[in-house]
């Protein structure tokens, strides 16, 4: 069996995929797609379908291991699976009793429970063998952790949703996310999380990953109120892959989603 990991990250306005060495290797590939004029909070089935037919070559090969991260879908944070399938049952009321709960563990006492509906997750079971899904941004939560910074406080951009994780000493901490219609929206959510981790927005750093550049809009409106803000610079070795399209800091939760 190949030693290649393939790793998918499955958004509503976004589909990508990267193919990563268990060996150390360079990527050997890295591709994302957008899905323009499908403005929508959760993933399109039709569309998915339609993508994973289009990449059935990519598909074909074999992998040592294959990992999904999903956006969109309901999740709560919890020291176990069995208390966050509590919470979650209590709090949203799915139309099937087939939903797949799935577990990520971050430390001994923090992770996240998820759930993807059912029909959803037999369309990947179509294509891949034992593949293991994971919530939307545990890829770049993995990459925080390893850093081991004293205290380190993350928004990972995605469009229409940021996600905010704060970690002491590789230890999480704290993980939420918001959605946002616009950059004034995202500003209010970055100052609420502040406030509630008892943080100075005047002092306290606060690094951004996902989809934000320096000319963006997002970064000009949070650099007026947040000044120690920076764009977590990644350096990745990826052998084809458009750089016009693909930004480093965009791949960033992909890349790290298993390693």
């Amino acid at each position: 069996m190949s030693s290649e990991v393939l790793n998918i990250e499955i958004h509503p306005d976004y589909f990508a995929y990267a193919l990563k060495s268990s060996a150390g290797r360079p990527i050997s590939h890295a591709d994302i797609e957008y899905n323009s004029g499908q403005a929508t909070e959760s993933v399109q089935i039709e569309l998915l379908s339609q993508w994973l037919k289009k990449h059935q070559g990519v598909w074909n090969s074999s992998y040592q291991s294959i990992h999904i991260s999903m956006h969109g879908f309901p999740f709560t944070v919890s020291p176990d699976m069995e208390g966050g399938m509590f919470l979650l049952k209590e709090n949203i009321l799915t139309e099937t009793t087939t939903d797949e709960y799935h577990f990520d563990s971050l430390s001994n006492n923090f992770g996240i429970v998820f759930f993807i509906p059912a029909k959803i997750e037999n369309i990947f079971k179509n294509y891949f063998e034992n593949p293991i899904f994971h919530h939307s941004c545990i890829g770049i939560c993995h990459f925080l952790i390893n850093q081991k910074q004293s205290s380190q406080l993350n928004l990972h951009i995605t469009p229409s949703e940021g996600f905010f994780f704060y970690s002491k000493k590789g230890l999480p901490v704290y993980f939420n996310s918001f959605k946002y219609k616009n950059e004034d929206d995202l500003l209010y959510y970055s100052l609420l999380v502040y406030e509630k981790l008892g943080l100075s927005s005047d002092s306290f750093p606060i690094t951004l990953s996902g989809m934000v550049e320096k000319h963006s809009e997002i970064y000009q409106m949070l650099y007026q109120y947040i000044r120690n803000i920076e764009i977590l610079n990644f350096q990745f070795n990826i052998e084809n892959y458009n750089d016009k399209i693909v930004k480093p800091n965009y791949l960033a939760n992909l890349i790290y989603l298993e390693s």
